[in-house]
């Protein structure tokens, strides 16, 4: 292709939404002509056959104690400039492979001191202290954590604040989730873009199973923030037919509490990436109730598999799912089984399942994403 780019893309070390970004756009990049470097912690495993070109490096978490934690983020206010990208670059010109951009799925990972172009992601709204506190109140449990874990996790996400500002004020261009976002951050006189994530769209089979099978997903199945144990009791109380499927590590205690649902909720385990795509072949409805994460990428997952999306009315879910029928209040368990009943009682479900799965790939589709980074930094110019 014409003016084809070698585009560097980190860093990937995580299974989370994190990951899905650095996956994505590599092969969304990659897709359409350009050299993909995608650079990847030797800790992670990655799906096989990816393909573009990987680097693993071996990286070292190191092991901190209390004070060291809080001093190392003390350290971050004050001193912005991680050496990732530095580094990398240095790294990388070793090896006459010098990149034409950059693009971090963090804004720790850059560094003023590379002449290359950096673009990061950036999805907190509104990027102000108060939203990045707010985090800290909707995912500690204050009566299981300890003072040191609060501790720990207030002086964390302080760190985050300033060190994506730094970053904010420095990168050639941010990459926001949504135009909310870019508009804030343009209002404050950054460089930003609206561009969300990308997610590969399939092909789906748009009929539904005659009793409806409902999923859930999460790393953590007791992560505070997700709420499953909230779905699953508010899925039970609806009275639905149907069952529900839980994706994620789930304790003993858990899966004993519900061994008398056994029949209608079922805990399915950790599942690899890259297996995900049969699980979602297999359900008809995606049910979510997280309370604070900035993007939710299982939500444009399950879409692009055109299954029917019921998320909470907050930002950036409401932009995602984009029609009030399928969003209900955060803790309004009574609005949320209504929802259940509204999807049970809809005697085809085809049109509802086109809908998410167009909404998804005229949104969030590989190609979208390519396009709308063109715009950004010409990289399709002929």
């Amino acid at each position: 292709m014409a003016n084809r780019k070698r585009i560097v893309v980190g860093y990937l070390y995580n299974a989370n939404g994190m990951a899905a970004w650095n996956i994505e756009v590599a092969t969304a990049l990659h897709n359409v002509g350009h050299q993909v470097l995608l650079v990847c912690s030797a800790l992670v495993k990655l799906p096989v056959g990816l393909p573009f070109e990987v680097l693993v490096l071996q990286d070292e978490i190191p092991k901190r104690n209390f004070f060291q934690f809080v001093v190392y983020h003390i350290k971050r206010v004050f001193n912005k400039r991680n050496g990732f990208a530095f580094k990398l670059d240095q790294l990388l010109r070793e090896r006459n492979q010098q990149p034409d951009l950059y693009l971090f799925n963090q804004s720790n990972l850059i560094d003023p001191r590379v002449s290359i172009p950096q673009y990061i992601k950036a999805s907190t709204y509104p990027s102000n202290l108060v939203t990045y506190l707010n985090s800290v109140l909707l995912t500690i449990n204050f009566k299981t954590s300890s003072l040191k874990q609060i501790i720990n996790q207030f002086v964390e996400v302080i760190g985050w604040y300033f060190t994506d500002w730094y970053a904010y004020k420095r990168v050639q261009g941010v990459l926001c989730h949504t135009e909310a976002l870019a508009k804030e951050l343009k209002a404050k006189g950054v460089n930003a873009f609206a561009v969300p994530p990308p997610i590969m769209i399939s092909e789906p089979n748009l009929t539904t199973h005659e009793k409806l099978i409902f999923l859930t997903v999460a790393l953590g199945v007791e992560d505070k923030r997700k709420r499953i144990p909230w779905i699953i009791d508010h899925f039970l109380a609806s009275g639905v037919k149907g069952e529900l499927h839980v994706i994620g590590h789930a304790s003993e205690a858990i899966k004993e509490h519900y061994a008398d649902y056994a029949h209608k909720v079922h805990f399915l385990g950790s599942v690899p990436r890259e297996k995900m795509p049969e699980i979602y072949k297999r359900s008809d409805v995606f049910l979510f109730a997280s309370t604070s994460d900035t993007w939710g990428y299982v939500l444009t997952e399950a879409m692009s598999h055109a299954l029917i999306v019921i998320a909470p009315d907050l930002y950036p879910y409401d932009y995602i799912v984009s029609d009030e029928r399928f969003l209900f209040p955060m803790y309004d368990g009574e609005a949320f089984q209504e929802k259940l009943h509204q999807i049970e009682k809809t005697p085809n479900l085809t049109a509802d399942r086109y809908f998410f799965r167009q909404r998804a790939k005229t949104e969030f589709s590989h190609e979208q994403f390519v396009k709308k980074l063109s715009h950004i930094s010409n990289l399709m110019a002929s």
